[in-house]
């Protein structure tokens, strides 16, 4: 699918909105969601309890003028999930989910593709992120996206696999 406009609109209750009918999507087509994409924990006072969010840090992706996903992209390691996020000058995303009615269209790549893009803008050339390690399907996702597993953060609820993405480009000059 070709796809001609990509934007971003920070929109916190858009944001949340898309991330709840996600929990509802996982429910419904019987995958079990981690307890953090429960609909009880997809709202605004724990984010901003457990994330630190702002609302600036809330980012829809657009494409064709379509709001096709969500994402919590900050700086920092605010979850306290990679043991140096506190010395390491990375962008971190939490809550990544694409929309429904786009799933299986490559929403998943554009948007991944053009968070790297916003990070490089922002002066940050490390990614990261975290995923249920049982979520083999959003896993393989993140790998295609050349994001490398780094780790493993091991929990009383869930097991987290750690992913980053580092711009090699600047490297290489």
């Amino acid at each position: 699918m070709k796809f001609t406009k990509i934007t971003f609109k920070n929109d916190p209750d858009l944001a949340i909105k898309i991330m709840l009918d996600n929990s509802k999507w996982q429910l419904e087509h019987n995958i079990e969601p981690t307890w953090d994409w429960l609909s009880k924990n997809l709202n605004m006072a724990r984010f901003k309890s457990v994330y630190k969010v702002e609302n600036h840090e809330f980012l829809v992706l657009f494409v064709d003028d379509k709001p096709t996903g969500a994402v919590i992209f900050q700086k920092g390691d605010k979850v306290n999930l990679w043991p140096d996020g506190k010395d390491k000058k990375a962008m971190y995303i939490y809550k990544f989910c694409v929309a429904n009615e786009f799933h299986g269209q490559g929403i998943s790549e554009i948007f991944l593709d053009n968070l790297k893009k916003r990070a490089i803008k922002k002066g940050f050339n490390t990614l990261r992120l975290d995923t249920a390690d049982r979520k083999h399907a959003l896993r393989k996702i993140y790998e295609k996206a050349g994001f490398l597993r780094k780790g493993i953060k091991y929990g009383m609820l869930e097991n987290w696999g750690l992913y980053e993405w580092v711009n090699d480009t600047l490297k290489s000059k």
